[in-house]
């Protein structure tokens, strides 16, 4: 790896959507050293892909048989999760009205055919570098600096956003509300220090089942966290959630004023909607499934029933 390849952290990941698999393979290969290189022969198969990779960057051929670039990235700015990904427009007619047309409909730039490596280099790699910045902006407005959660402001926007997309598409979505047992008490008995560890390893612990693309840990409380599980429905999560409450009940910290035994452990409350909810209403399913299983004696999970 080139030493200006230093500058990124983990190897980037780029997208390539083109009809040409001859342009297709040329592009991988200039770019080999720059990211890790995916591609797709249509503009259907990007937009797929684009969902279960959420790239770092994305090389988009204008004009494609069925949906063409500008139909691809209008998709992507429609998309939360995906509308920040840095798209170049790869065209084979650099006139004024394509070019305005790229930058228009969102593009970040547009590289003319045929290819010249030294450019496609240079280009993707600003773009790359760009975007790596505004992430790392955008993490320290949006972390809850002790945990490294999600703060509740930026959590509470992208459950919006998911579950207005979950009622459009008819998707499911998946809310879970993680409340550490008899905190007060530990916070009383160990001191606050303490405390902050232990929520430290909470939040790590519900980290380990949010682990795809749009999933999101936030802390929405002093001792409570809300894991958010897009394309998720009630089954699975309640899967996730009791491999976080085992997690944490693993960790052996000892909490001698716990009503639900001599360590640290958390409730869960699972929330699931799979016809289009609200956000408020479908806290208040997990708030709800939350307070039974607190009420049950703690350390549990406890499932609304679907939405």
């Amino acid at each position: 790896m080139a030493p200006e390849d230093d500058v990124f952290t983990s190897q980037p990941s780029i997208l390539v959507v083109d009809d040409d698999p001859v342009l297709t393979m040329l592009i991988g290969g200039i770019l080999a050293q720059t990211g890790k290189i995916h591609t797709a022969r249509s503009g259907a198969e990007g937009l797929e892909m684009a969902r279960d990779l959420v790239p770092d960057l994305i090389l988009l051929d204008v004009q494609m048989p069925g949906q063409d670039g500008f139909d691809v990235i209008s998709e992507l700015k429609m998309d939360p999760g995906l509308r920040h990904i840095p798209v170049i427009f790869i065209t084979g007619e650099v006139i004024p009205e394509i070019e305005s047309h790229c930058l228009e409909a969102g593009g970040a730039d547009y590289i003319a055919k045929p290819v010249t490596p030294r450019v496609l280099q240079a280009r993707a790699r600003t773009h790359l570098l760009l975007k790596q910045q505004a992430d790392m902006l955008a993490d320290l407005s949006y972390l809850d600096t002790m945990t490294g959660a999600i703060n509740v402001g930026a959590f509470e926007q992208q459950l919006d956003s998911e579950c207005s997309r979950a009622a459009l598409y008819g998707r499911p979505v998946s809310l879970l509300l993680v409340d550490i047992d008899s905190f007060g008490a530990y916070n009383q008995t160990y001191g606050f220090a303490a405390g902050d560890d232990v929520l430290v390893a909470v939040a790590k612990a519900a980290k380990s089942a949010a682990v795809r693309p749009g999933d999101l840990v936030g802390r929405t409380s002093g001792h409570q966290f809300e894991v958010l599980l897009p394309e998720v429905g009630a089954t699975e999560a309640a899967r996730a959630a009791d491999g976080i409450r085992v997690a944490v009940e693993q960790l052996g910290l000892r909490n001698s004023g716990s009503k639900s035994g001599d360590l640290v452990t958390v409730s869960i409350g699972v929330a699931s909607a799979v016809a289009g909810t609200d956000a408020a209403a479908l806290r208040r399913a997990a708030g709800t499934a939350l307070a039974v299983a607190q009420g049950s004696g703690g350390n549990r999970v406890n499932v609304a029933d679907p939405m």
